[in-house]
C-alpha cells in the first residue's frame, strides 16, 4: 500500500502512489502482466502468481512477453516456458521483432516463430488480446476484432491455440484483411 496520498510516480511506471501497491517497482502496477512462479503479485490484484484470462492492449507494432504458468511448450526442439506476442499477429520464441511485413523469408528465416496471421494489425486502434492459460493443457491466444493499421473497419478474430503436447490450432471468425501470412 502507499505510505503517502500524494499523486507521484516515484518508479516511472504511468500508475501514481495511490494506486501503485508498489511503487519501487515499475514492473508492478495495477494492470501489468502477471509472471508466474515468482511469487509477485504484478497487477495489484491481491494474489500473486494466479492462473487468469488477461487483455493486453499492444501499441502498434509492440510485443509483450508471455510466462506459460503450468507447463512448458516444447517447439523446435526446446521446451519453453515464455513466448513474445507480436501486435502484427505472431509469436516468437526467444527474440522480439515487431516487424509487420509478412514475407516467406521472414518467417522461415528467423525462427523459431508461429504465425497464425502476421499482417499490419494495430490492437491500439480497437479490438482487444486475451490470453487464457487453461492449467497443464493449452494457452489460448485471441486476436477479437483487432483492426488493420490506419483502417480501423478493416478487423479479424482468430485463435491461437498452444497445447501442451507441441501441437498448435489456429481458428479464424471474421477476418476482413486482404493480405497475411500463416505458418
Amino acid at each position: 500500500s502507499p505510505l503517502t496520498t500524494d499523486l507521484g510516480d516515484f518508479d516511472g511506471d504511468g500508475v501514481t502512489c495511490s494506486t501503485d501497491c508498489d511503487e519501487s517497482d515499475p514492473s508492478v502496477h495495477p494492470g501489468a502482466p502477471e509472471l508466474c512462479a515468482d511469487g509477485v503479485d504484478q497487477d495489484c490484484d491481491g494474489v500473486a502468481d494466479e492462473l487468469e484470462t488477461e487483455s493486453f492492449g499492444l501499441s502498434d507494432n509492440g510485443s509483450i512477453d508471455l510466462s506459460l504458468c503450468t507447463f512448458s511448450f516444447p517447439f523446435c526442439g526446446e521446451d519453453w516456458d515464455s513466448v513474445t506476442l507480436q501486435a502484427n499477429g505472431r509469436l516468437t520464441f526467444g527474440f522480439d521483432n515487431a516487424g509487420y511485413i509478412p514475407s516467406a523469408v521472414g518467417l522461415t528465416g528467423q525462427t523459431p516463430q508461429i504465425a497464425p496471421f502476421w499482417t499490419n494489425l494495430d490492437p491500439s486502434e480497437g479490438g482487444s488480446i486475451l490470453v487464457t492459460e487453461d492449467p497443464e493443457i493449452s494457452l489460448t491466444i485471441t486476436f477479437q476484432d483487432v483492426p488493420m493499421k490506419n483502417q480501423p473497419a478493416v478487423v479479424n478474430t482468430f485463435d491461437l491455440v498452444l497445447w501442451v503436447d507441441g501441437t498448435t490450432t489456429f481458428d479464424y471468425g471474421l477476418m476482413n484483411a486482404e493480405v497475411g501470412l500463416v505458418g
